[in-house]
Parts: C-alpha cells; structure tokens; sequence
C-alpha cells in the first residue's frame, strides 16, 4: 500500500512542533540553573506574601494557610505564541527555598544598602571639599554658594525621623485611638515606606532612597556648556585640607596640609580632549564631559566609555520609510498607500527638484536621485570639521526638508534612532537588527540576497494618460535644453517649466481609476520584489539596493525601510566620535545620540556590588562591619563572608542575563517562525522536517539552502552580537 502523503497542513503542524522541539533543547540544564537564580531573583524577600512577577511570566497566586500540590505550577516562561518553554512547580520553588536562595537574596540586599550608605559619605565629604575649593576660587561676578554639599547622612536621617513623626500624627489625629496603630502598621508596609515593619525600618527606607542615586555618581555622566574660565578657576588664597568638622588636618610636623596654593588650578581634573573639549570658533566656551562625582579621581570618564565599547556592540543605523505597504501573506495584492499620506509621498518621489549652480544657472535633479544621494543620518547629525554653522544648519534642513516630503520617516529625528547597542535593536526592531547581520546570515559565496532598483519600483506609468505623458514629456525636454545653456537669465523660465512638470505628474497619478493604480503599483512593485521560483512567487525579506551599496530595503507594515547601518568597530573610533558629538553640542546644535544617557551605567544590585568590591578598600571597609547574618563568635564580615556574597551576586547577574538573553532568543524564533508562516518566504525554507535558510542565487535564479537548520545558524550569529560576555 502506498505512502499517503501529508497534507500541508499535518507538515506545517510538525515542522512548528519539530521548531519548539529544537528551540526547547537549548534550555540545557546550566541556563536552567540561571533561570532558577534569575526567578529567586525577581521573586524577592516578598515570596511568602504573594507573588508578583513582570508581565514576560505568567504566575499563578500562592496561598500558603493550604498546602498546595507538590506539580502545581507557580511560573511560566512563555514565547510570544504562548509555547511553554520553562516551568517551575510548588517543589521545585520549596526546594530551592529550602538551599537558603532567599535568605542570600536579603543579604545582597543588606550589603547593597550598606555599600550605598558608604559610597554617599564619600560623595558628601568631597561635595564639601568641592563647595570650599569654589567658594574660595570665585571670580569677579560669582557669588558665594551653600547648595552644592550634599546633605549627611545623620542629617537625612533627621529628615526623614522628622517626616515619620508628622506622618504618624497625622494619623493619629485621624482616627481614633483604637484604630490608630492599625492603621499606622498598614501605612508603614505600603510601598511609599518600603513596607516596613518597625518606625526605625521605615527611616532606613526612606533615608537608603534618598541617597541612593547620589552614591552612584560616580557611574552617571554629564555633559555641560562651561566657559573656560570656569575650569581655569583658581585658588584665591591657600586653601587647607579639613575635617568633617571644619577643622584643619595636620602632618606629621604638625603643619595644616595644603590642598591648593594660591592662584593653583582648583578643578585640576579638567583636563582638554579627556574632560573638557574646545573649538576654535568659540574661544571662550568649552564643553565638558564628566562624572556627576564630587571625587576628583572618579571624575574622568574613560573607564565608563570603554566598559560600555567593551560589553556592547555599537551601531549607529541609518532607517528612512518609504512608502508602499507590501502584502506578505499573498503577493498577487498590490502595495498599499492609505496611510501617512503615502500617495502624496509616491507622488513627490516621482517628481522633481529645482537647484541652482554657483553661476545661477538651473540644475534640474529628480527627487529620487535626490533620495538616493542621501548620506547615513550622523553626518546629517554632527557638524563636520571647518564647516560654519551656517552651512551645517541649510545642509541639514535640506535633508530634513527632503526626507519629510519623500518618506513617512518623522524627520524631526534625521531618520536615525542615534547610538544604539545590537541588544537594543534585537528587542525594538528585529528586523532591523537582523538586517545588520544580512551578510552573515543570508549570503555566502556568490549567493546574494536579491537586488532591487529603485528606479524601477519609482518611476512614471506609462499608456495610462496619452496627453499628460505628452505634455510631461515635452516640459522636461525643454527644461533640459534650458539646463544644457547654462544661462543664469533663464532660471526662472527653467523653474516654470518644472513647476508644470510636477503639476502634470500629480495629475497623473490621481487621474488613474483605482483599478489602474493597482495595476500600475502591480507592475513596478510586485514585479520587481516577487521572485519566481518553479511557477511559484517567494519574497525576499530584505534586498540589496541597486547604486547604493550597504543600503538594505526591508518590506515592514509601515512602509520600505531603506536601512544602512554602521558600526563602530574600535574604541579609538567610539572616542572620536564622542568629540564629534561633543563639539557639536558646543557649537550650538542638537544632539541625536543621548550620549549622556547610553553611557551611563544603569546597575542592579549584583552589578553594583560586584562593581564596587572591585576596589580593596571596600573589602576592607566590611571587615569592620557587623554582618547581621553571622552564626559564630566573629560577628564581623570575613573574607569568606564577602567572598560567598559575591559569588551570589555575580550568580544571580549571570542569571538575569541570561534570562534576557532568552527573551531575545525567544524573538528571533518567534520572527523565523513568523517568515515562514508567510508561505511566502524565500528567506526560511521547510526541507527535511526542519526549518533552513534560503540562499538566492541569481544566476540559476534557485535558492541554494543551508545545511544547519534556519534557528541554529541565526542564533550561533546573533548569539556574538549580544552584549559581551558570558552568555
């Protein structure tokens, strides 16, 4: 008896289940490990009363007055179809109670909150000396300043003591004495008090808050307009080193020790091309780019630029949306154009521009090789070298002017979303992140992706309106022979002749029935991005584009995103382009790359203490501290101690990145899947039960596909892209 066949169906079916299969594989039992760690983690201390999870896991409440069932489950991971890919059951989280995980979670936090309260004395005691070293370097229209020093810590405390206490006697003149303790508990544990237990809880809470943030200048960057005399400022007398107390600090021959001599440099950490960067055309002003720390030796910014080159991959991507929306689910429909007034703009890229040569004789450009002629979005974001301000701002309105009448890309942002890590485009733009890694992915040998030619997809029908085309025709001829005498005197009959070019076009085009637009939109779009393979139409998910090499053009539902991208492959390169931005800033423009913000070091707890006890002096500082969680006689850190807590921290770091890391993975699978669900794709191609990759060769016009199944080849790819480090 014959074989029957499967159905597409039934082979759909099993290449999704063989997909989840493969996908569920990679979860070996190291990454699960992590995730264990990573679920402790985002559990907390606050396990016992409930559960609350981020919105990527599904939970399910836990009461604990009854005993729940050893298999129930308590969290599910799941990709964005909902497919299981990691469970947890009432044993499988007692357990991991029962190995202590919570109680070591509540000692990273003790050690957290500990190293905090250190980090901000640090911060006080040189916000102190800073306001000293200014007020006594003012210059002739500076007046004295109080508000720079930080609050102490004792006083914070007396701050928030202060606070409770009214707190407290609000409620208690609000409800009767019988309730009022009540009443008062509860305000405590709310969320406000970090649901305290004690008053003296409740004032460590609210005092740890308020510093936190301070004691991590050191990690935070900024970035000002000074003038220059502002970090040439000097001494105006000799200024001596104090105490917390005011009090002069003595050597060893009992002499008060001199911080800085008059008429020294004061801000001596102010050091040109490291912290502060000038320009020629602004004599007087300089822009500066530091820590928010008062501690000079932290106020240098190298360590926190090359930390952030080190761990990312760095990319500034150039994206612009051109319009028509391709039906990837049957390619026999034509682009659509009904949104973001996309008409308008096919209508302008048909059209053509007006330009004028040093001599002012016209130049006649069509404003799709204007379009083409467009260079990446940072050199429409930063002034380049010798250039006036004056040039940069009419060269960049230029563009803007352009891309606001030529694309639906909001041009107010230059088409760019400014620096950006591959780990930030993979969760906000796959498409564009995979687009970055074409190469890798979908080419090899003399396999390209597909090319698509600009000209063709955007340019005029043709047969449609005998007597428009005519008349357009005979109005460009002569515009060109105005342009060929390259006399000044006719410009304005040369602008005239375009205006009625563009008139006619754009009658052109609105004259058509709907069903000659489908078919004119049929002939240049589908035709030129449907590929035919044995009968059969595929599409690609990207293409190269014809006279514009690195430039991609990605079918989305937003429109065609022409997308170039570039990476900043050393630290030298990342260093010049700071300055550029730097400069940029000084010289009065915008900055599109927030570099303030991405370099910025945003650390959870595990980051900050693994960061902090980097340094010696730490370590040294807990050896003569309380630990709180000793069971012997010595009630004070040990080596041990400290050497234990950071292996928990770094754990649990490991374990939330990779937990992220899966996120990012659980993407690329749900956009794999994705393509192929098309029935579309000559990207993702179903042979042999698996998923592959698709390799277009042009000179067979056949697709070439790999030998490793689609997922596999991807991942290993983008699993190199991802944040550096342990993966």
């Amino acid at each position: 008896m014959a074989k029957r066949k499967k159905s597409f169906f039934e082979k759909l079916t099993e290449v999704n289940d063989n997909f989840d299969e493969k996908f569920k594989k990679t979860l070996t039992k190291k990454k699960r490990n992590w995730i264990n760690i990573s679920i402790l983690s985002t559990l907390g201390i606050g396990v016992i009363a409930g559960i609350s999870i981020p919105l990527a896991i599904n939970t399910t409440k836990v009461n604990y007055q009854e005993p729940e069932s050893n298999d129930k489950t308590i969290i599910e991971y799941k990709d964005g179809e909902g497919n299981l890919l990691y469970s947890a059951n009432v044993k499988l989280i007692s357990d991991l109670l029962k190995d202590n995980n919570l109680l070591k979670k509540e000692k990273i936090n003790d050690l957290y909150r500990r190293l905090i309260f250190k980090l901000y004395e640090e911060e006080v005691d040189a916000s102190e000396t800073y306001q000293r070293l200014y007020n006594n370097s003012l210059t002739e229209f500076e007046s004295v300043r109080t508000d720079i020093a930080l609050k102490s810590l004792s006083k914070v405390r007396k701050d928030k003591i202060k606070y409770l206490e009214d707190q407290r006697n609000n409620v208690r003149q609000n409800y009767p004495f019988e309730t009022f303790e009540n009443v008062w508990n509860q305000k405590l544990q709310s969320d406000e008090f970090g649901k305290s237990k004690t008053f003296d809880e409740a004032v460590e809470y609210l005092t740890f808050k308020q510093v936190e943030n301070d004691a991590k200048r050191r990690y935070e960057i900024e970035i000002k307009q000074q003038d220059l005399s502002f970090i040439n400022r000097t001494a105006k007398r000799d200024i001596f080193k104090q105490d917390n107390n005011g009090n002069l600090i003595k050597n060893e021959k009992d002499e008060p020790i001199v911080l800085f001599s008059k008429d020294q440099k004061v801000f001596d950490f102010y050091k040109e091309n490291e912290t502060y960067y000038t320009d020629s055309s602004i004599a007087s002003r300089v822009i500066t780019i530091t820590t928010k720390s008062f501690i000079p030796e932290f106020k240098n910014v190298n360590n926190l630029v090359s930390d952030y080159f080190n761990k990312y991959n760095l990319n500034l991507a150039t994206s612009i949306i051109l319009p028509g929306v391709q039906n990837n689910n049957d390619l026999t429909q034509p682009f659509t154009f009904d949104k973001d007034n996309a008409k308008d703009k096919l209508i302008h890229l048909l059209q053509y521009s007006v330009d004028k040569k040093s001599d002012g004789s016209p130049v006649l450009n069509s404003n799709l090789d204007i379009l083409k002629s467009f260079k990446e979005a940072s050199y429409y974001s930063l002034i380049q070298a010798n250039e006036t301000y004056k040039d940069y701002e009419k060269r960049k309105s230029n563009y803007q002017l352009y891309l606001g009448a030529l694309t639906t890309t909001n041009s107010t942002n230059l088409g760019t979303k400014g620096l950006t890590t591959f780990d930030e485009l993979l969760k906000d733009d796959i498409n564009a992140a995979i687009g970055t890694q074409y190469e890798e992915i979908f080419e090899n040998n003399d396999n390209k992706l597909p090319e698509i030619d600009l000209n063709e997809i955007f340019k005029l029908p043709s047969g449609i309106n005998n007597e428009l085309e005519s008349k357009i025709k005979e109005k460009l001829e002569k515009a060109k022979e105005i342009t060929n005498t390259n006399d000044s005197s006719k410009f304005n009959e040369f602008v005239e002749e375009i205006v009625q070019v563009n008139k006619y076009i754009k009658q052109l085009i609105n004259g058509m029935s709907n069903l000659e637009f489908n078919n004119y939109i049929k002939s240049n779009f589908n035709n030129n991005f449907n590929k035919e393979f044995n009968t059969k139409s595929l599409t690609s998910f990207a293409y190269n584009v014809k006279d514009m090499p690195g430039n991609l053009l990605i079918p989305s539902s937003n429109g065609l995103v022409l997308l170039k991208n570039k990476n900043i492959l050393s630290l030298q390169e990342f260093n010049d382009f700071i300055k550029s931005d730097l400069i940029n800033i000084l010289k009065g423009n915008v900055s599109y790359f927030k570099l303030n913000e991405k370099l910025s070091k945003t650390l959870s707890e595990e980051e900050f203490i693994d960061e902090v006890l980097k340094t010696q002096k730490y370590k040294e500082f807990l050896l003569e501290v309380e630990n709180p969680f000793s069971q012997s006689k010595e009630t004070k850190f040990t080596e041990n101690d400290i050497n234990e807590l950071l292996s928990i921290a770094k754990s649990i770091s490991i374990g939330k990145s990779k937990t992220n890391n899966l996120s990012l993975i659980t993407n690329i699978n749900n956009w794999i899947k994705e393509k192929y669900n098309t029935k579309t794709s000559m990207n993702i191609i179903f042979k042999d039960g698996e998923l592959k990759i698709g390799y277009y060769n042009k000179t067979n016009n056949e697709l070439i596909l790999s030998e490793k199944n689609a997922f596999d080849l991807i991942q290993n790819i983008i699993d190199t892209k991802l944040s550096k480090g342990e993966k």
